[in-house]
């Protein structure tokens, strides 16, 4: 994370209801992904530091309603909500 900070200048997040997406690996089963390159995805990202139980996705557009959107705030090192529906 801190090298993305440092490369683009800030990191920021949207924030989505997970009964709007699909965890992984079923998004990657689903459509027919080969086992071994879901193995080799998951290998891949555990060797890179990520935790592919807490990844998630989609296959249409994903409505808006009930997004935040949040900051990193480097000085604090913590994640501060910047928009909400509500907000708009």
């Amino acid at each position: 994370m801190e090298e993305t900070i440092a490369a683009v200048g800030g990191l920021d997040r949207f924030g989505v209801a997970l009964e709007n997406l699909i965890p992984w690996p079923q998004i990657g089963v689903d459509p027919g992904m080969p086992p071994d390159l879901v193995e080799a995805i998951n290998q891949a990202g555990e060797l890179g530091g990520s935790k592919p139980s807490e990844w998630y996705g989609v296959f249409e557009t994903l409505a808006i309603g009930g997004t935040v959107i949040e900051v990193w705030n480097v000085k604090e090192q913590y994640w501060k909500r910047v928009w909400t529906p509500e907000s708009a």
